[in-house]
């Protein structure tokens, strides 16, 4: 995953059961709180309980997904996709 260090958007990779396997910096960066060590936890549990169900239906499909959010007045794309792992990348 080394061209995605120092790119300046998130990418999360997971294994087929959802197990965060790699995070580049900046994933690290923005979803990981004080002490917390996300590599190795399940991606499930980053989610809220909404969004929950849509993402292992996503994680059990080989189906994309692409969708826009907004926090602290900025929009950011999240885009998801399943191969031999999953990735969530987003800005």
């Amino acid at each position: 995953m080394k061209y995605f260090s120092e790119v300046n958007f998130a990418v999360t990779v997971c294994d087929k059961d959802g197990k965060i396997v790699e995070m580049n910096n900046r994933s690290l960066q923005v979803n990981q709180k004080e002490g917390e060590n996300l590599v190795g936890g399940n991606v499930i549990d980053c989610y809220p309980e909404l969004a929950r169900t849509k993402l292992i239906d996503l994680m059990n499909s080989q189906k994309s997904n692409a969708y826009t959010i907004e926090k602290n007045g900025v929009k950011k794309l999240i885009y998801q996709t399943r191969g031999t792992k999953m990735a969530n990348i987003w800005d």
